[in-house]
């Protein structure tokens, strides 16, 4: 028998006859399945009649996954009913777990921050001249634009030269040791910790070396720990002592395992990042080429010949580089000669050979470096000879070993045997956290 409509339908009104089921769209009656799956694969405007959907796809207006209900069921263009998600919540038909609409951020599924190598900023604190008396002063390099200014706030606690820096990677770095005036019993075991996000830098005594020193080195470690190494001490005498900072709370303590294999001042420190970082160069008595691996799984430094050197140098300044390679720079030789002279590690082979396409500008010594942790470092000050102090900065490319000379990150203030720390890396959203459109990314924000 033909079928017979309802003469007075209402808009989602469904009649069935004959095993076969129909929808008024407000219209027309549209057939529909009466399992509720869909007929032609397509959801059509305003109907959801089931939530399950085998194979289709979502129409123009949209449905998020795991909303659907029984017969009858009607959406509103763009919207779900039960609030879950918001605007336009489904734009295609295959729903992934989990997945969301545009512009859309689904509670719980934020996960967690990654923190990825490349930072933003770094910093050149203390150091003196021949001609005045060491500074407090701190500079802060702006990596996305290459400058640097004085940074007040960031001045070291208590004026020196001589001291090294460390940093933890994202959140804060340290400075170390150095003197306050010529002389062995000017010699300090002073540490201070500056913290990145607010540019501050404060006296942290549970930090202070073990035992006092000057013309130290030190290692940035593997983001929970860093050391500082070697120098002269309050007796004038070269030492080996190694100390470890525990950057959880703050704390040094000496560590003997650690040690260098060699009794000697005015060396560098460059680090890895995860494994491994190395001090070379200094002065026993004589320029020495020598090189040192320190292993952070067992806080062991031992001699790594194929580490050395390209040449016996005092002063020379360390850049950590891009955690495949790094940097040393500078320095003067047993013949007192000042070089511009770079070499560089290569961190799988443990090896050092002279780069010099990374040359310094201008040879010097008692700079210091940085490394912005992905693409590019600086070394800054110095002096040259006759002892003129220097406020000339440099930056190393790492995808082409170049240095030149960079004007804009100048100290602002020509200074020789100051130390630097930087921020290496940055957080970000992880994978799966954030949702931008269809797409799910890394760090879609």
């Amino acid at each position: 028998m033909p079928v017979s409509f309802p003469s007075s339908p209402t808009s989602g009104q469904v009649y069935e006859f004959s095993f076969n089921s129909w929808m008024y769209t407000g219209v027309f009656w549209r057939s529909i399945n009466a399992s509720g799956s869909v007929t032609s694969g397509n959801l059509g405007d305003n109907l959801i009649f089931s939530g399950n959907i085998p194979s289709g796809s979502i129409g123009a207006n949209h449905l998020a996954s795991g909303v659907g209900g029984g017969a009858g069921l009607s959406l509103s263009s763009g919207t779900v009913t039960s609030g879950f998600i918001g605007d336009n919540a489904i734009t295609s038909g295959n729903i992934a777990s989990g997945q969301i609409g545009q512009y859309q951020i689904n509670d719980f599924s934020l996960g967690l921050l990654n923190n990825t190598r490349g930072g933003n900023f770094g910093y050149f604190a203390g150091g003196g001249t021949s001609a005045t008396s060491p500074t407090t002063r701190a500079d802060k390099i702006t990596y996305s634009n290459d400058t640097s200014a004085a940074q007040t706030t960031a001045n070291l606690s208590q004026a020196r030269y001589s001291l090294a820096g460390i940093s933890e990677g994202l959140i804060k770095g340290y400075f170390a040791g150095g003197q306050s005036a010529s002389g062995a019993g000017n010699i300090l075991a002073t540490a201070d910790k500056l913290t990145y996000s607010t540019n501050n830098t404060n006296a942290q005594t549970s930090a202070n070396l073990s035992q006092a020193r000057a013309s130290l080195g030190g290692i940035s470690g593997e983001r929970t720990k860093g050391y500082f190494a070697g120098g002269l001490n309050t007796s004038s005498n070269y030492t080996i002592t190694a100390d470890k900072l525990v950057y959880s709370t703050d704390t040094t303590a000496a560590q003997t395992s650690a040690n260098l294999s060699q009794f000697r001042r005015g060396l560098a420190g460059i680090s890895e990042g995860s494994q491994k970082g190395y001090f070379a160069g200094g002065d026993t008595g004589g320029a020495v080429a020598t090189a040192e691996k320190l292993t952070y799984s067992n806080d062991t430094t031992s001699a790594q010949t194929s580490s050395d050197l390209s040449q016996a140098r005092r002063y020379p300044s360390g850049c950590s580089g891009d955690s495949t390679k790094g940097y040393f720079a500078g320095g003067y030789t047993g013949l007192g000669i000042a070089v511009s002279t770079t070499d560089k590690i290569i961190y799988s082979t443990d090896t050092t050979a002279s780069q010099t396409s990374a040359n310094l500008s201008q040879a010097r010594i008692a700079s210091a470096g940085i490394s912005e942790g992905l693409a590019k470092g600086y070394i800054a000050g110095g002096y040259t000879q006759p002892s003129v102090s220097v406020a000339t900065a440099d930056k190393l490319t790492y995808s082409s070993d170049t240095t030149a000379a960079q004007t804009t990150a100048n100290l602002g203030q020509a200074r020789d045997s100051l130390a630097g720390v930087s921020q290496e890396y940055t957080s970000v959203f992880g994978n799966n956290c954030v949702f931008s459109g269809n797409k799910i990314g890394r760090a879609h924000v």
